[in-house]
């Protein structure tokens, strides 16, 4: 391995840290008290994990900015960047909302029948990691096929990234953790999320690329200026966790379908335009 491509890689396994470290908070969130214990969930373990997910998300954006700053892109970055990716957003976020479901949504609410609510949370989860391993394989496979330069400069996806999917169902928890009055609504906008997530990620959405289209830009310093001033405002006022899950929820759930419809109205207009002129040719 190349010295020079050491940095990229350290990031993309970081990344994947991040990720099994979340894991194993959730995992030590869910099972506290011992096996005689009453069933319960350390809520402040749990934002920690979502706060390790998010971390995993700045080396992932990193990664292949810095890969490209030291020309060190490669099939094997690329390869390694999606199995990291699975672990930090696919089955980070997967068992962080099926360990809320399944430990804490009936205990709260005091929802008979919990095993209904643990097979409900494993199937739901279960279908979101699978999506989020089919969303990446396609991404690898597609890019296989496509030149480097077409594949470095695209600023939109095909289908919601999984960042973006693991970003809303992560805000959500952790404002589940640190919000107790919105426990009961954002238990139930969980099970709608998950599913409606996955979903998202398989579909020929357009999404656009944050880190191409936004910092790699022609005018990327007005956006980093603008997302600058942002995030000191949101800091300074203190609702940061609601800042990340609605910024989250309103990149996958608006975005890309509101860009889906402008290219569809795009797409009327020019082949009615071309019809129009044939007709006129004719005539």
């Amino acid at each position: 391995m190349k010295k020079i491509v050491i940095l990229p890689t350290l990031l993309t396994l970081g990344n994947a840290a991040f990720g099994f470290t979340a894991i194993a908070i959730v995992i030590d969130a869910a099972f506290r008290g011992g096996p005689d214990a009453a069933p319960t969930i350390s809520l402040e373990k749990l934002g920690l994990a979502g706060l390790l997910v998010f971390c995993a998300m700045v080396c992932d954006a990193l990664d292949g900015i810095v890969a490209r700053l030291v020309g060190g892109t490669s099939d094997f970055g690329g390869h390694l960047d999606s199995l990291a990716d699975i672990v930090s957003f696919g089955v980070a976020p997967a068992l962080l909302i099926k360990t809320v479901v399944q430990y804490d949504f009936h205990l709260f609410l005091g929802v008979p029948n919990p095993a209904l609510w643990a097979k409900l949370a494993w199937i739901i989860t279960g279908l979101y990691c699978l999506c989020a391993i089919l969303r990446l394989a396609r991404f690898d496979d597609e890019k296989a096929k496509a030149d480097d330069e077409s594949a470095t400069a695209t600023e939109y996806f095909d289908g919601l990234p999984t960042p973006g999917a693991a970003g809303v169902l992560v805000g959500l928890a952790m404002l589940y953790a640190y919000e107790p009055a919105l426990r009961v609504v954002l238990a139930y906008i969980m099970i709608v999320a998950v599913p409606l997530l996955g979903a998202l990620m398989v579909t020929r959405l357009p999404s656009p690329h944050f880190v191409n289209k936004v910092l790699l830009s022609r005018h990327s310093f007005k956006y980093v200026l603008v997302f600058a001033a942002t995030v000191v405002v949101v800091l300074a006022s203190g609702v940061y966790l609601y800042a990340l899950a609605g910024g989250f929820a309103t990149y996958a759930l608006a975005v890309g379908p509101v860009l889906a419809f402008r290219r569809w109205i795009s797409g009327r207009s020019t082949r009615a335009a071309f019809t129009n002129r044939i007709k006129t040719g004719r005539n």
